[in-house]
């Protein structure tokens, strides 16, 4: 079995015989566990989320946690269906400042200098293409602002 520690979310999305291999049952357990944790909190009104890890125990966390959003987002573009009538937008996530660009290790040989309206950045732009029911159709990154509309 495959584990989140040996591949990373990215090498999956890549890899048809990775993506094959998965435990879908187990991706299915987590997914559906977090939707029940979000359900019950909406339930009690507990909006504020008192049992949220701090920063840097998230930070620890987050490699874990992308293994499962990754699926959940390929899930999730592969629900969607074509209307005709699609909305793109896109915005930039940087990882660090860019005055700190040669200190950075985080996302290392992956982020790239990028530029958006609000200057220039180190880290991701991410284009998210959406129906106009708010399914999402598709997710590209590091693409100049015009190659999601062709």
């Amino acid at each position: 079995m495959i584990t989140s520690k040996t591949v990373s979310a990215l090498t999956i999305t890549n890899n048809s015989e990775a993506w094959n291999q998965l435990s879908w049952k187990k991706c299915q357990k987590v997914v559906m566990r977090l939707q029940r944790r979000i359900v019950k909190a909406v339930q009690q009104g507990r909006w504020d989320f008192p049992t949220l890890p701090s920063y840097d125990r998230f930070i620890a966390l987050k490699p874990r946690v992308l293994w499962y959003l990754a699926i959940l987002l390929q899930w999730l573009c592969g629900q969607a269906k074509e209307t005709g009538i699609s909305y793109i937008d896109s915005t930039p996530i940087a990882t660090c400042h860019r005055k700190r660009i040669s200190k950075n290790k985080v996302f290392a040989g992956i982020a790239e200098i990028g530029k958006s309206t609000y200057g220039w950045f180190y880290g991701f732009k991410l284009h998210m293409v959406i129906n106009e029911k708010g399914e999402i159709q598709g997710l590209k990154g590091n693409v100049d602002d015009r190659k999601p509309a062709d």
